[in-house]
């Protein structure tokens, strides 16, 4: 059996932070801060929804700077914004994925504040009760500094590792993952059931099931998964979508980071 004593683990949050646009005007200065609008395809069709507000680059960098010196503050160890790839620390970085305006009738902010999506990386982290208490503070410690919600477009990612250089190439066994691979292919109608329905069937966390014909059988997908010789094979078996390759990005259950990621 394959030791796990050495698991880490890592996540990645998606947030909106609501923030008054005047303090933000001087960080800004000398560029363009006002609000603009720009076409929003899910809404062509309906002539009062087809604009959203659409916050500048300026503003948005201005708030991360802001949740990055925060986290320091708070003696938790945060990147530079703009360098996000040093897992030993936190970060803070943008997500084009995450949508303010979504679910939210036209000019529901008016003139005085602007949303902003977060995203926010832990550093790679042990698997332990200390580590799980260093995410709620950091958490705490953002909730109580700024105005944070949700909405459908936001989620998280969990990155689950060993502590391996990254290109390792036995960072999990591939008995390992094809147990896992199995294991929530058959019950992942069932695991779905914990989740919002807006990450069901969701572009951005896609379904194993939708990696096989759906004409096929449970039993032929379990078959396919099983007979995969190499852990490179494996993941290339569970990023096909359709006719679509490589959609590992999106996929619920990416495997491709195994291949040299987080």
């Amino acid at each position: 059996m394959q030791a796990l004593n050495d698991l880490t683990f890592g996540v990645e949050f998606e947030f909106i932070v609501r923030v008054p646009i005047a303090p933000y005007r001087a960080a800004t200065l000398g560029k363009s801060w006002c609000l603009g609008t720009i076409d929003e395809p899910e809404f062509m069709g309906d002539p009062q929804l087809s604009k959203r507000t659409v916050v500048p680059s300026s503003i948005r960098h201005a708030v991360h700077l802001e949740i990055a010196q925060t986290l320091r503050d708070a003696s938790i160890p945060c990147n530079e914004v703009g360098n996000p790839n040093d897992f030993s620390m936190w970060a803070v970085t943008h997500d084009n994925s995450i949508r303010p305006h979504k679910g939210q009738p036209p000019n529901y902010l008016g003139l005085d504040d602007a949303e902003v999506g977060v995203e926010l990386k832990t550093r790679i982290l042990p698997f332990s009760e200390k580590s799980l208490e260093e995410v709620r503070y950091a958490l705490k410690v953002i909730k109580e500094k700024f105005q944070v919600r949700t909405n459908d477009s936001t989620g998280l990612h969990v990155h689950i590792g060993r502590d391996k250089p990254r290109d390792s190439e036995d960072i999990f066994a591939l008995s390992t993952l094809k147990n896992l691979i199995c294991l929530v292919t058959i019950f992942e109608f069932q695991i779905e059931r914990i989740h919002p329905p807006c990450r069901i069937n969701n572009f951005n966390c896609r379904p194993v099931r939708d990696c096989f014909p759906k004409t096929r059988s449970l039993q032929y997908a379990l078959t396919q998964i099983n007979a995969q010789c190499t852990i490179s094979d494996l993941v290339a078996l569970m990023s096909i979508y359709g006719n679509i390759v490589d959609m590992s990005g999106n996929s619920a259950y990416n495997l491709r980071q195994l291949l040299g990621g987080y």
